[in-house]
């Protein structure tokens, strides 16, 4: 065997060793995570343990104005919502209450539980509003069903109601935006907490120094040291006495369409592509409400005796295909049932509005990996691929807001119109589960008339059971 000269090792043996350090890599890496690989984002690790919870707010940061609830600690390095890449907040804002400006490492989507607001954006490269002071054109008004895309510039909300304002975020720190760490990071350009105040972020321009700033803003020093918020100890949520005063919005009393209307106040070209193509945010509408199905056919689906489901996809709502998310409104009536289904393409985290549900969720090995109620306030990640069923328990009902990791969620069904056994022989069901040609018949077709969400046993039965797509 040849050798290479200074005592180094054989080439076949150097090669040889080269290609086990790769494939010990490469399966340290997959054992790592089996479903938390980057979509485009920054590489990460995960610790998922293969069990799911129903989570709840884990910490509440208290502001003058309202205050911030976080279901996952900034400093977590495992479970499920690491693995998925998502990071849920939910925000309480009080009447007159300014979130302050801020910025992310990371898109996002908004529900707006309740109440009414407004909400301003500044990308790079975008006409500003200060051209002309008489119309805001980068701030949009939303309301009480609204979903809000929130990309990854600098945003601020207001407020401008007569009760709180709650809102639930959940943003994809695993997007092609993110090139830090694999965490939600975000970035203060006003307001600011006190030593010994539990707190996430703090004012950025506290880094920089008081003198630089003022050179470069041409302020003095006075005022670039208010920049900095050192003496402000009111939080990110702050109280505007006086109120904002937005000219060319409606005021909040006013209400406006609860549809497919378009809500953005400028359509204008240029702007930052965050994913390259040719479309701008500029003129992107970043609000629309998902408790009214639209006119997208297959998006949205009824069961008089069962409940309603609409999504918003890409299609209906083109700014998601920048934010690379998707969401949909559920509504399921008492003791129907979410018929078993499985995403194809994307994690769901599923944060529930109001009643309570059983649900279960299994994984590839056939173990249930949650089978317990999820009600009110709580979050629950399913996973991609992961089958997921459910069933409305007590007079409520069960409402919820999915948000998806993909703007065009592809989602498999098991039972009713859209059954995947729809698309099988009948021989091959009845050969697969050891069942009659009767009885394969009854898998494919009993609940042929229904999709998604089904009515109880005892309605069908009585013959007035029916799914009509609202298109």
């Amino acid at each position: 065997m040849a050798t290479s000269s200074g005592g180094q090792l054989p080439l076949s043996c150097a090669c040889l060793l080269l290609l086990l350090l790769l494939l010990c890599s490469g399966s340290a890496a997959a054992a790592a995570s089996s479903w938390g690989s980057p979509r485009r984002g920054a590489a990460r690790a995960c610790g998922f343990d293969g069990r799911l919870e129903a989570m709840e707010p884990r910490q509440k940061v208290q502001s003058e104005a309202g205050y911030i609830e976080y279901f996952h600690w900034f400093t977590d390095a495992d479970g499920e919502l690491t693995c998925a890449g998502l990071f849920p907040i939910r925000v309480v804002v009080d009447p007159q209450g300014l979130l302050t400006a801020r910025y992310t490492n990371a898109h996002g989507l908004a529900y707006v539980v309740q109440g009414t607001g407004v909400v301003g954006f500044s990308f790079p490269g975008c006409p500003s509003s200060a051209a002309d002071e008489q119309q805001y054109r980068n701030v949009h008004r939303f309301q009480q069903g609204d979903v809000v895309a929130m990309p990854a510039g600098v945003r601020w909300l207001y407020n401008d109601g007569d009760a709180p304002l709650v809102l639930v975020y959940v943003f994809d720190t695993n997007n092609d935006v993110n090139q830090l760490e694999p965490s939600m990071r975000k970035f203060l350009l006003a307001g600011g907490y006190g030593k010994g105040t539990l707190h996430f972020a703090e004012n950025i321009f506290r880094g920089i120094d008081a003198h630089l700033l003022s050179e470069a803003m041409d302020v003095s020093v006075e005022v670039a040291e208010r920049l900095q918020s050192r003496r402000d100890h009111r939080g990110e949520i702050v109280r505007v006495d006086h109120g904002l005063h937005l000219h060319g919005l409606p005021p909040p009393s006013s209400s406006f369409p609860h549809h497919d209307h378009h809500q953005s106040y400028y359509a204008g070209a240029g702007g930052w592509d965050f994913d390259g193509s040719s479309s701008s945010l500029c003129g992107m509408e970043v609000r629309r409400s998902v408790e009214v199905p639209g006119q997208a056919g297959d998006d949205e689906y009824y069961n008089p005796g069962a409940g309603q489901v609409t999504r918003l996809t890409r299609r209906r709502f083109p700014i998601l295909d920048v934010v690379q998310m998707s969401a949909a409104r559920v509504d399921v009536y008492p003791d129907a049932v979410l018929a078993p289904s499985w995403n194809l393409n994307g994690h769901s985290a599923l944060y529930a509005l109001s009643g309570r549900a059983r649900v279960q969720v299994a994984s590839d090995n056939g173990t249930a990996v949650f089978d317990g109620a999820l009600r009110a306030g709580q979050l629950l990640v399913v996973p991609q691929g992961y089958l997921v069923a459910g069933k409305a328990q007590g007079a409520e009902g069960f409402q919820y807001v999915s948000f998806e990791t993909n703007p065009e969620p592809v989602v498999s069904h098991f039972a009713g119109r859209r059954s995947v056994l729809n698309d099988l022989p009948v021989d091959v069901v009845a050969g697969s589960y050891g069942v009659s040609r009767e009885e394969a018949m009854a898998l494919k077709n009993n609940r042929r008339h229904e999709h998604g969400v089904f009515a109880p046993r005892t309605y069908y039965h009585q013959g007035r059971a029916g799914c009509r797509a609202q298109e």
